[in-house]
Order: structure tokens, then C-alpha cells, then sequence
């Protein structure tokens, strides 16, 4: 028995995965890559347009640290612009408006809603 806990034989492999890190397992539920955490980590860092996020919007704007879920449709229809960079944009991929003041893009938005 001595001679088995003397070898250089490499250790078996369930020995050396109980020695490695965790987070190199497939299955580690301690990643906060899921939509939904991605989500809950953007919303603790915003905070949600009183007026401009709608519960069935498609498509959510990131200005300054105010997020706007609006619908996608308004956004496309007329704008190839607008088609160009949304795609793959969606509630949880934020399209983030950088050189944008909320001000701004409240006034701009009160076209596209009016009262």
C-alpha cells in the first residue's frame, strides 16, 4: 500500500478536480450570466423611466443611468439607420445612447407618445 501512495503516477482524475477551482465547472451556479441576472445587475446600477418603460416594450434605451423600454417598431420603420444598429439589441441587451442627455431623448420620445 505504501508503494500506491509513493508513485509518480499522475493522481486520478476525480482527485484533481476536487483540488481545482470551481469556477472551471460547466455547471457553476455562482456566474451571473444568465438574462435574468444580467437584467437585475443593469437595473440595480438604473433606474426606469417613470413614463417611457412600458411593460410590453421590445427594446430598452440605456441614457445616462435611465433606462427606456419602448417599442422597437417606431424605431425601425422609418430609420435604416436605426435598423443597422439595433440589431441583436433587445430588453436584455440595451442599447446605450451615449452623448444623449435624458432631457433630450424625453423630448424626442414625447413625439413618438404623445399625451
Amino acid at each position: 500500500m505504501s508503494s500506491i501512495l509513493e508513485s509518480n503516477s499522475p493522481s486520478s482524475p476525480s482527485l484533481m478536480s476536487q483540488t481545482s477551482s470551481r469556477a472551471s465547472s460547466p455547471f457553476d451556479l455562482t456566474e451571473t450570466g444568465t438574462p435574468v441576472d444580467q437584467i437585475m445587475k443593469l437595473e440595480a446600477q438604473t433606474t426606469r423611466h417613470p413614463r417611457y418603460s412600458f411593460e410590453d416594450g421590445n427594446l430598452v434605451f440605456r441614457v445616462e443611468n435611465t433606462l427606456y423600454n419602448v417599442h422597437r417598431y417606431f424605431f425601425v420603420r422609418d430609420s435604416p439607420h436605426f435598423r443597422a444598429i439595433l440589431q441583436g439589441n433587445d430588453t436584455t441587451n440595451p442599447c446605450v445612447l451615449s452623448g444623449v442627455n435624458c432631457a433630450d431623448f424625453d423630448e424626442f420620445l414625447a413625439i413618438l407618445y404623445p399625451m
